[in-house]
This record gives structure tokens, C-alpha cells and sequence, in this order.
């Protein structure tokens, strides 16, 4: 078992307006429900953390949705980290002033550097989080050895970056980052097993704690991430959301906003596959079932 003192659980809510919504390599997102549903519900079960992040701010040049967001967060007495859309000081500022207790950077920070400097100088390293997109390239896979080219992405994994992310990574650690939001897109919604290796080589080069994302599909794939890396918590969404979302379609408390019809298609091309073959396999996990395989 682990110490639940070193080990953290998130909740990580994408968001388009008010909907959670879900996709599979950070694409074909699907609404799921409203985002204020689900994050009252990981916050009364006990979840250690949410980080809400605007999928599409950054995308489409939008500032950050404050007044959404401040009702997302409103009463959730546990840390919460924000992210999408947020480009300069004032963004940071006022990101703050409506509650937040971290601020997640990606886009604005690969284009200059100094906003993680600047933030954390003014508001502390603590509530900084660099929030890093990378996408592993297999170019040779063998039985002996697997070669990847690993790139860095921005705008929600829409254009890919070519500055190199060792160096990008070293800077950030040393501009102050307090954390590091490492998202691995070609692992995101399929359920098939984090990325050790990766995670083990950010940790060679950066000293700052990582928060993991992306693959987790079942509790082995969580036990495997706390006992072979030094990572410092996990975020999860897949395996949360489908538990959860079941649960409020069973109750009739989730309301879809699609021309007022229930949207089921991410929900049922992950589970049932399409034409007859199943693409993605992962657990529906409560956060007591989480927490009680991990630290009881």
C-alpha cells in the first residue's frame, strides 16, 4: 500500500462552456454532463484535488470564462488548480481573486517562458503549475527496444511546438514552476497504461513534483504509476467520469446539452467500440474504490 500522505488523487474536469466533456488523444471531445454535477460530487466523496481546464480558450483565443469558472468552483473547500486561456498577469490575477488556489499554464508559458517566472515571483511557486502537452511518436518497436520521438504541443493539443522539451522542461523548473501537469496525449481516454519511461525521464530533469495524466484505465495502472516513478499524484477523468456519469443518468440529476437530446456517443464508442470492434477498454472507478486499494 501507499502513503495517502505523499500520494494524491485529482479529478481533472475538462470543460467547453458548461458542459464536462471527454475525448480520446484530446480529440473527438463529447459532453458528458455539466461540470458543476460532477465536480460537487469527486469534492463531497473525498477526491484530494480538482484541476478544471477550458479546452478550447486557448484554441480558439478566448480569455478565460471567469464567471463560469468561479461557479465551478465555488464551496469546493479542497485545492483547486484552473487552466485554459490565461495569458498574461492580469489573467493570473484575477484567476486568484475569484478563487483559485493554482493557476495551469501551457500555451502562453511555451511562448514565453517568463510567465511562469513572473507568476511565481508575484504569487508564489506553490500556485503555479506549468501544464506540459507531449505526444510520443513510436518510430522503431521491436522486441529488444522501442526508439520514440517525444513532441510538445500547444492549443490543447492542436499544434505542436518546436521547441524541445528537455530544454523547455529545464526552464520552466527553473523559472519556478511549482508543479508540472505532465498530459501524454497519445495515452489520453484510452485506458491502456501510463507512460513510465516518460515520466521517469522528465523526473532526470526536473526536480519539481509531477502530477500524471493520461492512460489510466484501471487500479493496477495507478498502483504500477506510484510504485515504479517518483511521481507525486495522478489526474484522473475517464475512469471517474464513466463511473459517475452512470450514476447520475441513473438518478436523472445529469442534464446534456445537445439540441436538447441526450448525448451518448463518446460514452458509447468507448464501451461498446463501433462495428462490432471494441477500441478502448477502462474501468468505471469510484474515488472510495480508488483510495481504498491504494491506502487501506
Amino acid at each position: 500500500m501507499f502513503d495517502k500522505e505523499n500520494k494524491r488523487i485529482i479529478a481533472k474536469i475538462e470543460f467547453k462552456g458548461p458542459n464536462l466533456i471527454k475525448g480520446i488523444q484530446f480529440d473527438g471531445l463529447r459532453s458528458l454532463g455539466n461540470v458543476r454535477d460532477f465536480a460537487l460530487k469527486y469534492y463531497n466523496e473525498n477526491i484530494d484535488e480538482i484541476i478544471f481546464h477550458d479546452c478550447t480558450a486557448s484554441l480558439y483565443n478566448q480569455k478565460p470564462k471567469f464567471e463560469l469558472i468561479e461557479k465551478y468552483i465555488e464551496n469546493l473547500f479542497i485545492p483547486v488548480t484552473v487552466g485554459g486561456g490565461i495569458r498574461n498577469l492580469d489573467d493570473v490575477k484575477k484567476m486568484f481573486d475569484i478563487g483559485a488556489d493554482k493557476i495551469a499554464i501551457n500555451t502562453a508559458a511555451i511562448h514565453d517562458p517568463n510567465i511562469i517566472f513572473e507568476s511565481a515571483r508575484i504569487f508564489g511557486s506553490q500556485s503555479v503549475v506549468a501544464s506540459v502537452d507531449l505526444y510520443r511518436e513510436v518510430i522503431n518497436e521491436n522486441e529488444q527496444d522501442e526508439f520514440f520521438i517525444t513532441h510538445l504541443y500547444t492549443l490543447n493539443g492542436k499544434e505542436k511546438s518546436y521547441v524541445n522539451y528537455k530544454e523547455y522542461l529545464k526552464k520552466i523548473s527553473e523559472n519556478g514552476a511549482g508543479e508540472i501537469l505532465l498530459n501524454v496525449i497519445n495515452k489520453d481516454g484510452t485506458g491502456d497504461g501510463c507512460d513510465i519511461k516518460l515520466i521517469n525521464e522528465i523526473k532526470s530533469l526536473s526536480n519539481v513534483p509531477i502530477i500524471y495524466s493520461g492512460g489510466v484505465g484501471k487500479i493496477d495502472h495507478i498502483k504500477e504509476l506510484f510504485s515504479k516513478s517518483k511521481i507525486d499524484a495522478v489526474a484522473l477523468s475517464s475512469v471517474l467520469h464513466y463511473f459517475y456519469y452512470d450514476k447520475f443518468k441513473r438518478q436523472k440529476q445529469l442534464s446534456l446539452r445537445l439540441n436538447n437530446n441526450h448525448d451518448y456517443g463518446n460514452y458509447d464508442f468507448f464501451h461498446d467500440g463501433y462495428g462490432g470492434q471494441k477500441f478502448y477498454n477502462t474501468d468505471k472507478l469510484s474515488i472510495k474504490e480508488i483510495k481504498d486499494k491504494l491506502f487501506t
